[in-house]
């Protein structure tokens, strides 16, 4: 039994010594995530839930959190940081760094657009439903809510 634990305590420090300076830099990195929770106002654009072309959702809120679902993964209430370049989303284990290529826009017909890693995103309302057709190169909104579609 005592070898055992000894076997179990080499493997341990051992793999601490082979790992050790990955795992540093990730607690360095998990930690500037967390330092600066909560975007401020002028981030307030990019607040929402947003639906990508190719399938992608990705939803904003204001108290620093994130959802992140592709189709490769998934994070829920992930911690956000929003840089002037970029949007990180990340989780222990796990960061997510998406290229702002066009930061939030307010288009003519009241659809809120962004471009993230060249796809392109519609930010989908409380009143309206947002559809996309994935085969164009836009996105479409399609206003699908009762109480519009009589006016």
């Amino acid at each position: 039994m005592r070898t055992r634990q000894t076997l179990i305590l080499i493997t341990f420090v051992g793999t601490l010594l082979v790992f050790g300076s990955d795992v540093l830099s990730w607690l360095r990195d998990a930690h500037w995530a967390v330092k600066d929770t909560e975007p401020s106002s002028k981030h307030a654009t990019f607040f929402g839930h947003w639906l990508g072309t190719s399938g992608t959702t990705i939803d904003i809120r204001g108290d620093g959190r994130a959802d992140f679902f592709d189709g490769k993964s998934q994070l829920r209430s992930a911690h956000l940081r929003i840089e002037p370049h970029r949007i990180i989303i990340s989780f222990p284990g796990f960061q997510k760094a998406l290229t702002i290529n066009d930061p939030p826009r307010l288009g003519y017909d009241g659809l809120w657009r962004m471009r993230l890693d060249g796809e392109l995103f519609v930010r989908h309302s409380q009143d309206i439903m947002v559809g996309i057709e994935t085969n164009q190169a836009s996105c479409q909104g399609l206003i699908t809510d009762e109480s519009l579609s009589n006016v």
